[in-house]
Parts: C-alpha cells; structure tokens; sequence
C-alpha cells in the first residue's frame, strides 16, 4: 500500500476495523486538478493569488534518467535570479500536510506561527507523486526533511509566488507587509494540479522539464487568537490552585502559584521552527546564558493551559522540565484582546533519548551504553514519576488518594525524554571515557499517547473513544454499532470533553485517564492505584527501550512504525536486527523480571502471535503485511485487509473489556450497598490479597492491579542494581 494521508485513518486507526475492503490496486488517481484545503478551514482567502505562477522542475527519473531533485536552476524564471525572500523549509508534520516553511525577513522576528499546508498524498496525481515523492516526508528522519524533493520545490514555488506578487503590484516589499499583518497562527494553503505536457526548447527538443500547476492563497485565521485566554482569565480559573500543597507559602502561610514573568510576542525573535508545538527564539536579540524554547499551539490550545496548569503548579524536580522563564502573550489583530500564545521553556540541545538509542541501535560498532547510564535514567525517569503523581508529597495517605493534586503523566516514551550532561561531567566531561547524561521529563499536556504505548486497560477505552468521536457517516460498515458505544462509554464517562475550548478540567482532557483519575479520590479506595499503576505500564516498556537500546517496540499496528527505517534484517550489511518487545537479548536478569511484572497485561506476554499482525515499510516505502514482507506482489488489499481484522479482533477485546468492567462494578456497588461500605470496601480493596475477591475482577484489570508501584519499582533497581 503507498503511503498517503489516508494511513492514518485506514491503517493505524481502529476506524480500520469498520471499512470496507474495495479493490483499488497500488496506484493513486489521475487527479488533473486538486483543489482542497480551502473549504475544510471555513476561511475567507486572501487575495495574494495574482497570477497563478507556475514552477518547472526536473522530470521524474522514468521520463529523462536523471535526478529529479529541484533546484532554483530549474525553475522557468531562474535568469531573473529571484532569491529576495529565501524561504527555508524547517520542519514538516508526520502527515506531509503542513510544512513549517519560513521566510528569511520572518527570522529576527516575532514567531506568527504561519504554516503551508499542502494536499492530502492521496490528492495528488500519480505523475505528481512520482516527482515529488511527497511521501518521504512520513519515514525519513525529522532532520532530513529540508532536503527532501517536495520540501525544496516547496521552497521554489513559494520564492516565486511572494516575488510576483511584489512585482505584479508594481510595489517593492508589499508580500512582507501582507504576511506581517496576518494574525497568529494563519495558512499558507496550496492547491496542486496536473502535469501538461513537457515543453521544449527553441531547438525543438525536450529540456526534460515539466510544470506542475498550482495555486497559493495566504488564508487570515482569526479563530486561533479568538481562543487565546488572557492571563487574569487563567489565574481566576486556577484560583482554587492557590490554596493545594502545590506552589510556593506567602506570608500568610497559604499557597500560591508561581507565575513567570509576562512578555509581549514581539520580544521574541525567531531563530528556526522545530516542529509543531516548539520554536527556538531569542528574546530581543540579547546574550542569553541558556537557550530556549518557545512553546505554542495552533490547534487544540486547551493542552497548551493544561501543561501551563501543571507547570506553574508543581513543586520543581530535577528531572522534569523546568518552570517557563516566560509566559508569552499577543494582542490580537481582531477585538486587541491580549490572549496568551505560548510560553518560554529551557532547551536541553543534547537531543531526546529516542534520538540518542536511535544513534546506537542500528550499527554494530556504535559503542554500548554502559549499565550504569541505563540504570541512572531507570532511577531519574521513575522518580520523576512520583514526583508528577505525589507533587513531591511523602504522605502515603495523601499519594495514595490523591487529594488536591491531579498530577498524572500518561505519554511516557522516548520522545518526551531530553538528555543533558549530568553535572558531575559539565567541568571534567574529557576525563571520563563516556560523560553521563541526566534524563528530563518533558511535555506535561496529560493528552494521552500512542498505543503501543498504552496500558491495554487504558487503550481499550482509547479505541472506543475513537470510535465514538467520528462521524457515522465516515463509516461504511453495517458493523458499526454506535448506540451500543454510547451505552458501554457510559459504563466509564459520563463527561464529554470534546472540542477545543478550554476550561479548568483538571487532569486535562483525555477521558480515558481521566476516568482512572477519578478512581484515585474515591472514599472507599477501591482502584486507588489503578492510575499510578497504569503509567507503571508505560514505565516498564520504557525500561525495556533502555536496557535493550531499542527506541522502538514494534507493536501490533501503530504510529511508531513510520518512523521506523525499512526492514532490513540482514546484519552483515552493517545493521543489527531489529528487535521486537518483549524480546531480551541484552537485559539483565534482575529488569527483565521487573519489565515483566510492570507490564503484566500486555498481549505481547501471551500471544506471540499478536507480531505477525505487524504491517511494516518496505524498501520501496510502501506498507506490507510482515507476514508477506518478501513477496512481490503484495496489493494494497493486502495492507487494508491485514490492519482491517487486526482493529476488528482490537476492537471486540475493547468491548468485552469495557462491559466486563461495568458489570463488575455494578456486582461492587450491590455488594456494598447490602454489606456496609466498610465491610465491602476491605472485600475488594486491590491489594487485598482475597482470592474471592480477585476472582470477581475481569481478567484483564486484575493483570492491572497485579503491577508494583512506583515506589517498589524505584526501590528494586536501587536494591538490585544500585
């Protein structure tokens, strides 16, 4: 199957479960001419079209044998040498949707935040495809793609646009005026045609050169600063924050949080855009002692609150990213509300841990990471654990009911780890032969994560809610049952938190976590620890990534497979195989034993087969069943058909799972009810150690409730490994 858009509906989604399977081949659609992107944003669009410019690029290899890579030689107007603008591409979703493309006079400036976005890969013309090759974006590494195909006749087509547009309006530097007054966050969107014969030179030959038709349009979006708060909005929500054990005691012996100081996003300078959420700024091109980052959102802002929330209300840690420097505010260019777009945070340029394995897995002679680093990280990342769910407070009654705190972390992995030089190392890192480097917690938004991440009691409610919050009308399977949803969903929220408006929620908006948050302040303390016990999970599958210097798991069907290479198993050709969760080969005996008490309840432990249900990329970057990874005449059908009974056998264990527990829970409230709660509470306390009364749980929850704690995990590898 060729990658495009549509993956992560009908492949990596359990939306797969409930499409129907229509013959389609491997190849895309003739589309002569693609016009998408401007009504699905609602926006009027600006008028910075004039002449519809159009760009030559070099022919796909088939056509001429030669590179198609495009250069601004290329381009039918590379005589007039228009580099004025030198729009940089910098960065790109995983999607090949919106690219973060920059140019040069928007650097030294305030960061708007003004992104391109670009059709969907399924929207584009086989010929087109064949060029643009728009689908490496998906699996080459995030630091590859200003140098990708699209990204570089990207930046071309952009040059050319904002530079006829000066020239169209016979005024100099207009485009920049135009861009600069458009508000945070607006779109660059780009329509992309069909391929009109190659033309030929005054010869009469073919240059070997063909145009791409497209349009660009400069899209003003006022929603984005619409659903900015304002800072005393956001201090009156959080008011009752002020009295928890959570900030710093004023005078009077209350709390209180610690707020930053406020700036202006005109104080802040931008240096390049990372990816979706981070930019690195400078703050009115002064000498700075640290480099930062700067914090913001363009969609779903509510995390953005929600990760403020727990940053300005937790007590600092060493290993969780410290408080922002600054909280960074706009006034917007509609109604001159001043709303807050993002905040400041230290940058740790050591890189993230997933980048660090990634560096030492796939080569043979890359040298070992010693057992004592694995084991610093094992320590840092666990206490940075119970630091989030305790807020640093050692009352066991107080961390076991969780009252007045919220603090949970839900998207445990590699990516959302940074490194810096342990301090030891920072004035004699060239006396050790391997400096060590300290782990740091980053991203507090408490969104939830990737699913081959999840606890599988928390990525059962997942799938269900995917599920629910999708149209029927998207859905084209008699199968598909959303009454009967809505009834098990009632089973564990009775909350919706759809939509994109903040509001004071605490513990954020992932209802799946949230309905174990609510376990933890429950009076009779039945599932207290379901929570805690829950990101034990996660930490378990992190411990196996650092023991065995794996950045990936590689299961089931899931988002980490596209950012995995190519399969490529053959180890003389100077890479180590790949391995696949839960295989040991370098682990020692004590963590393996701990790994697999963390992560009791996962599928890998009982089903070894639950791995040939992996779809992987080829070398031709398209996706294949593992299982047919040989094989040449592989058919998209395959793909579909493979990920489609996988969602379905996903999502029926989601079900039962899901009404297991609710009868479950309804025998307890019936027990109680006829027992006294006292009596009822001690019957089915979790860590009673009542046969009976664990007999009753649904299998699955009682795997669940088996996992140690946080704290019994921090102690065994201080008592096993020191």
């Amino acid at each position: 199957m060729e990658l495009s858009s549509a993956v992560f509906r009908d492949i990596l989604s359990p939306l797969s479960a409930f499409k129907k399977i229509r013959p389609t081949g491997n190849s895309l659609p003739d589309v002569r001419k693609v016009e998408v992107g401007l009504q699905e944003f609602g926006q009027a669009t600006h008028a910075l079209n004039p002449t519809s410019p159009q760009l030559w690029t070099s022919a796909s290899p088939e056509n001429t044998g030669s590179s198609c890579t495009p250069t601004l030689a290329s381009l039918s107007f590379a005589q007039r040498a228009l580099t004025r603008y030198k729009w940089t591409i910098q960065g790109a979703d995983p999607d090949a949707r919106r690219f973060f493309a920059v140019p040069q006079f928007a650097l030294d400036a305030a960061p708007l935040r003004i992104d391109v976005y670009l059709p969907p890969l399924q929207d584009y013309s086989a010929q087109v495809r064949s060029i643009l090759r728009p689908e490496e974006v998906i699996y080459s590494p995030r630091d590859k793609t200003p140098v990708l195909v699209v990204s570089r006749w990207l930046a071309g087509i952009l040059e050319q646009w904002c530079t006829a547009y000066d020239s169209g309006h016979g005024n100099d530097g207009k485009f920049q005026r135009e861009y600069e007054s458009m508000p945070f966050g607006s779109r660059i969107l780009v329509t992309i045609g069909g391929l009109p014969p190659p033309c030929s030179d005054s010869s009469g030959t073919s240059p070997g050169k063909v145009m791409i038709d497209h349009e660009i349009f400069l899209v003003p979006d006022y929603d984005v600063e619409q659903g900015m708060l304002t800072v005393d909005a956001l201090r009156q929500m959080w008011e009752d924050l002020e009295t928890r054990d959570s900030g710093s005691v004023d005078s009077s012996g209350e709390t209180e949080l610690v707020w930053p100081e406020v700036i202006d996003l005109e104080h802040l300078c931008l240096k390049r855009q990372m990816h979706e959420a981070i930019s690195i700024p400078e703050k009115e091109k002064a000498a700075q002692e640290k480099e930062y980052v700067f914090k913001s959102l363009t969609r779903d802002q509510r995390y953005l609150y929600n990760e403020l929330k727990m940053l300005l209300s937790m007590k600092p840690h060493d290993n969780i990213i410290p408080r922002p420097r600054y909280i960074v505010t706009k006034k917007g260019r509609f109604g001159g509300r001043r709303g807050v777009c993002g905040f400041v945070l230290e940058y740790f340029s050591k890189g993230s841990l997933k980048s660090f394995l990634l560096d030492h897995s796939p080569l043979p002679l890359a040298p070992d990471i010693s057992l004592n680093q694995k084991v610093h990280w094992a320590k840092q990342i666990t206490r940075a654990l119970i630091h989030i769910n305790t807020n640093g407070d050692d009352n066991e009654t107080r961390r076991t009911s969780g009252l007045g705190w919220c603090g949970f972390y839900p998207d445990l992995k590699p990516d959302n780890i940074v490194l810096r030089l342990a301090p030891s190392c920072q004035d004699a890192a060239g006396e050790r032969e391997a400096p060590m480097y300290d782990a740091v917690l980053l991203d507090l938004e408490q969104r939830g994560g990737w699913f081959s991440w999840s606890p599988p009691e928390i990525k059962c409610l997942e799938y269900l809610e995917v599920l629910l919050n999708t149209s029927s009308d998207d859905i084209d399977d008699d199968e598909f049952d959303i009454e009967k949803l809505e009834d098990l969903q009632d089973e564990w929220c009775k909350e919706n938190l759809n939509g994109n408006v903040y509001f004071n929620s605490d513990g954020g908006f992932s209802t799946p976590w949230l309905a174990l948050l609510a376990k933890r302040t429950r009076s009779d303390q039945v599932g207290a620890l379901d929570l805690e016990k829950a990101q034990v999970f996660m930490l378990g599958k992190l411990l196996w990534c650092i023991f065995e210097e794996e950045a990936l798991m590689r299961c089931g069907i899931d988002h980490e497979m596209l950012s995995d290479k190519p399969v490529d198993v053959d180890e003389s050709a100077g890479t180590k195989k790949k391995k696949v969760f839960p295989e040991f080969k370098d682990m020692p005996q004590e963590v393996r034993g701990l790994i697999e008490r963390c992560t009791a309840g996962a599928e890998e432990w009982e089903n070894d087969a639950v791995r040939d249900w992996r779809v992987v990329l080829n070398a031709e970057g398209r996706l294949v069943p593992l299982s047919t990874f040989s094989e040449l005449d592989v058919t998209a059908e395959d793909t579909q058909r493979q990920a489609t009974e996988y969602w379905k056998g996903e999502a029926e264990k989601a079900r039962t799972f899901v009404s297991d527990v609710g009868a479950y829970e309804r025998r307890r409230r019936r027990t109680r009810g006829n027992s006294g709660s006292e009596q009822a509470a001690q019957m089915h306390h979790p860590d009673r150690d009542d046969g009976e009364a664990r007999a009753r749980l649904p299998r699955l929850l009682g795997k669940a409730r088996s996992r140690p704690t946080l704290a019994q995990v921090l102690e065994e590898l201080e008592r096993k490994l020191g």
